[in-house]
């Protein structure tokens, strides 16, 4: 029925097919090909950093660069693994990788993961209300600016339109970011290395299980919808006995 029903909606021609089957190829195409080479470069500016100690004080602003302008760059190969899964995820379009973005990246800026027994015990209700609101906007304001990228690509180009959205999108997280109250209950003798890295590990962990959605689970469900089995079935060369 699924496979029929795919026939039946390919075979019948629309004007957007067609519309879209002559529009040149737009720049918005590439960007998950750009942002995986991208990520790409920072997985192996990690793990050469952490192979060859002598490189790290010769390319320190290479690193802060990168840090300031999107995410951490240690010499170490766990974040360089890290990094080279998400890219490969990103590069095959996996909507993992952007629902990684929305719904867990956006809500950890604004408020990141503390280690255990960091923090007044009172206030885990109100921390935890807050993180979720921050989620919840995250999640509202990716919808929105998908549906108003589809309303403004009748009336205007793709670029334009996604461009639109993209910075409505960024405006309503930044906004709501600013207008919620932040939390700072980390005491000034914590060490600053220890609370960075339990950062790290705790967007590690996030990034391998979002990854793992989108390689793993996506493709087996997607074999499963399409009526097929998860893993191959071997085809059997045995004869068939004949029947009288």
């Amino acid at each position: 029925m699924v496979d029929r029903t795919l026939d039946d909606a390919e075979a019948r021609p629309t004007t957007h097919t067609a519309v879209d089957a002559g529009r040149p190829p737009d720049w918005t195409d590439r960007v998950p090909d750009l942002l995986a080479g991208y990520l790409a470069f920072v997985a192996t500016f990690c793990a050469v950093t952490a192979l060859l100690p002598v490189l790290r004080e010769p390319l320190e602003w290479l690193r802060t660069a990168i840090e300031i302008v999107s995410v951490g760059a240690p010499p170490s190969l766990a974040t360089a693994a890290f990094l080279a899964i998400l890219a490969g995820a990103v590069r095959r379009r996996m909507r993992a990788a952007w629902w990684f973005v929305v719904l867990y990246l956006v809500p950890f800026i604004k408020y990141p993961a503390n280690p255990p027994s960091v923090g007044d015990p009172d206030t885990i209700t109100k921390r935890t209300a807050l993180y979720l609101i921050m989620i919840l906007i995250s999640l509202l304001a990716a919808i929105a600016a998908v549906r108003l990228r589809k309303v403004l690509s009748e009336r205007w180009s793709g670029t334009t339109a996604t461009l639109v959205a993209g910075f409505g999108f960024l405006l309503v997280v930044v906004v709501a970011g600013a207008l919620l109250p932040p939390i700072n209950e980390v005491p000034k003798t914590f060490p600053a290395v220890t609370l960075f890295r339990f950062r790290e590990a705790s967007l590690g962990m996030q990034l391998v299980i979002w990854t793992t959605i989108g390689l793993v689970f996506a493709a087996t469900a997607e074999r499963v919808m399409t009526g097929r089995t998860i893993l191959p079935r071997r085809k059997s060369n045995a004869p068939v006995p004949a029947v009288d």
